[in-house]
């Protein structure tokens, strides 16, 4: 089963759905690097990883592509394997940052292109998977920083590959851990807004009580 996003274009067929447009795909780099899959329990979730190349954020790891430093696709466009896909599902995640558009296309039978975010998840028929990022003419101006992840679906012993499809978390880009922090700044914010304003209110209440005493020892 395919999950189909905006933007979707699937090798081979050349039909339209939904303003999807479909291409052929080929990969050509000069070199290419292992992707080495984390288990979940491993993402690491904290979201000062975001500034650490280093580091995982949730599983995901960290590139540029050199859209407009390099001219050769084969220099400019990074190149990531995937070993052990065969019979299993797959899913790709990929993030810019900042938002920009960009590709992605494998030896196989993806190649889609979106704005920020791109989500697939579908069968992969080889033992090894071939993906290559790249840019196409409606790319911004600027060489794009992203994000990416790849996860393979378990054995099909112990789960239906379709259904964890279904099940996965199309969510789960870098971004996600950024909003927890935003929502706890802003309770924190209110909470000191709240504290100063009773405190206020508390000297104002005291403040008019001396007041009146002092009227009614004057009279």
């Amino acid at each position: 089963m395919l999950v189909f996003k905006p933007n979707v274009y699937v090798c081979v067929f050349v039909v339209v759905v939904y303003g999807t447009q479909l291409s052929t795909c080929a990969v050509s780099c000069s070199q290419t690097t292992n992707f080495v899959i984390l288990n979940e329990t491993q993402y690491d979730r904290d979201a000062n990883s975001l500034t650490d190349d280093t580091r995982r954020p949730l599983g995901f790891k960290y590139a540029t592509l050199a859209y407009y430093s390099k001219a050769d696709p084969r220099d400019r466009n990074p190149c990531v394997s995937v070993a052990n896909t065969a019979n299993k599902r797959i899913e790709v995640m990929i993030q810019t940052d900042p938002p920009n558009r960009i590709c992605v296309k494998s030896t196989a039978s993806i190649a889609t292109c979106g704005e920020e975010t791109i989500y697939l998840c579908e069968r992969a028929n080889d033992v090894n998977l071939t993906f290559e990022f790249y840019c196409d003419q409606m790319c911004g101006e600027t060489d794009p920083n992203f994000y990416y992840r790849f996860a393979l679906s378990p054995p099909s012993s112990a789960k239906d590959p379709e259904l964890w499809c279904n099940e996965r978390n199309t969510d789960e880009f870098p971004k996600s851990l950024i909003l927890p922090n935003l929502q706890a700044i802003r309770k924190t914010t209110i909470h000191s807004i709240s504290k100063a304003s009773s405190t206020k209110t508390l000297h104002i209440i005291t403040i008019t009580y001396s007041v009146i005493s002092l009227l009614f020892t004057i009279s």
